[in-house]
């Protein structure tokens, strides 16, 4: 782009003038100027590691190469373009996603970006040119030593075609993102069932929007806080369809201007958004129980087995209500919530943890537990696809209830589950440990008070560690991928806003 700008050397521009004809000299000065603007627009599709991009930007770089010797022997840059060519060929297995360059938009800060490479371009080649008077004859001069008309004709030509390529990535179909419930939740639940997280079905809440994979198998279910596009965990659905699902809500946000950000994925999926360019933040751990080994017996449950205990001698009974039955105890449900939210000055949140949904709750299982046949607490249940795993969606219980009612009834869930084939119990995520946080105070603050919702059913975070800890779990790492730098202090606060 620079190149055109400036004038080319008069030695070298003599010595092409017996080798070159002009018209091969004018239409590659040209070139070289069109070819600039689409190494700037394939850029971005080549930071998304798209195959096209790839493919465009090994083709681009070698007319870029032709063009910069037939214009000028400026075999400088061509130097840096060979040298470029040679990289691009080197990292070639890493371009292997589909997709097309318009289909992606562009994101704010890449605007800004060539907004001001145009802007350096047509300063630096006035400059270059300033000694020569601009007369409407300029266009229509052709020789070997009129630059400056060449510089005219060739920022026309790259303004245009900028103007151009701009015009069909604003006229493309918006890829409006799915809203809540409209129309496609029965879909949504069909995942959901045979996804092997227990909390997918987070998904039926009806406070997210999804964007769904091209077969429709897979989506991702996310919020918008501010510039924040949330994403709650990795894709639901095949592991075959996340990769592409991930890279198009990519796509979305940079279409939108909004900062993608995923909360709460797991380890196992990193590589997704470490290739996207995001930074990785651990939040938390998933304390999960194998509950092929767990049992109330043995000296080391000894303490469980007397806090479960004194709850029965109270004369409570537990048991597990299936989603059919669970329509006719709502409003025995919602006076346990709405007592228990009066009780502790609670305040109703959705996203990442849940709350008293009639809708919602009646999807799902309940366990409840009753004394004198009044309900005093209970669990809305995720079940996972598989019997995988098992997870408490809700949980809730009456001011009246005994003391020690919430580790009351995880213990038997846990049986239950044991007994009913379940392979593992999520106990949800705590902070983690003061010796493990990557960053300052003020901010640990921010991902102390979104976990502790995760546990609001404990006293604090502690007593939520050394209660999962004592059940000898499987700690799970969970992680926010983010674009990270200045942006993670106003993506915390907006995560925590929502979770």
């Amino acid at each position: 782009m620079f190149s055109i700008a400036v004038p080319a050397p008069a030695e070298r521009l003599a010595t092409l003038s017996e080798v070159l004809p002009l018209p091969v000299l004018e239409i590659a000065h040209v070139v070289a100027g069109a070819t600039g603007v689409g190494l700037i627009f394939v850029a971005h599709g080549l930071s998304l590691r798209l195959e096209a991009a790839y493919r465009l930007a090994a083709l681009l770089l070698g007319v870029g190469i032709v063009t910069l010797v037939c214009k000028g022997l400026i075999y400088e840059g061509a130097a840096v373009l060979i040298a470029i060519l040679v990289m691009l060929f080197y990292t070639r297995p890493e371009f292997r996603r589909d997709g097309a360059l318009l289909n992606q938009g562009f994101p704010t800060e890449w605007t800004s970006t060539l907004t001001a490479l145009l802007a350096v371009t047509i300063w630096l080649g006035l400059l270059s040119y300033k000694p020569a008077e601009y007369s409407h004859e300029l266009w229509w001069h052709f020789d070997y030593t009129a630059e400056y008309a060449r510089f005219l004709r060739t920022m026309t030509v790259v303004l245009v075609t900028t103007v151009a390529i701009g015009l069909a990535n604003l006229l493309r179909p918006d890829p409006v993102p799915d809203l809540p419930l409209a129309g496609r939740l029965e879909q949504v639940r069909s995942i959901v069932k045979q996804s092997q997280s227990a909390r997918a079905g987070l998904a039926l809440l009806g406070d997210k929007c999804f964007l769904f994979s091209d077969s429709g198998k897979a989506f991702i279910m996310y919020r918008v806080k501010g510039k924040s596009w949330i994403a709650l965990g990795d894709p639901v659905g095949p592991a075959a369809e996340r990769e592409r699902l991930v890279l198009t809500f990519r796509v979305l946000c940079d279409r939108y201007g909004g900062w993608p950000v995923f909360y709460l994925v797991d380890a196992e999926g990193l590589s997704l958004y470490v290739n996207l360019g995001l930074s990785l933040l651990k939040v938390g751990e998933d304390a999960r129980v194998p509950l092929e080994r767990f049992s109330l017996t043995g000296h080391e449950r000894r303490e469980l087995r007397k806090a479960h205990d004194r709850v029965l001698e109270q004369g409570v009974d537990f048991a597990i209500v299936s989603s059919h039955e669970v329509p006719a105890l709502i409003p025995e449900l919602e006076g346990v919530s709405n007592d228990w939210l009066a009780h502790l000055a609670k305040t109703e949140r959705g996203f990442s943890r849940g709350f008293f949904n009639p809708d919602y709750v009646v999807r799902f299982p309940c366990a409840v537990v009753r004394q004198d046949k009044r309900i005093i607490a209970f669990a809305i249940l995720w079940v996972s696809g598989g019997k995988e795993e098992l997870a408490l969606g809700l949980l809730r219980y009456h001011r009246d209830a005994p003391k020690g009612i919430m580790e009351f009834m995880v213990t038997e869930l846990m049986v239950g589950g044991r007994a009913r084939g379940y392979r593992w119990f999520d106990l949800g995520m705590v902070p983690l440990a003061r010796h493990e946080r990557q960053l300052p105070d003020p901010l640990w603050h921010l991902i102390g008070r979104m976990v502790y919702r995760q546990s609001e059913h404990f006293q604090d975070s502690d007593s939520h560690r050394r209660f999962a800890a004592a059940l000898d779990p499987v700690w799970r790492p969970k992680y926010l991928a983010s674009p990270g730098g200045l942006k993670t202090t106003r993506i915390l606060r907006d995560v925590a806003s929502l979770a």
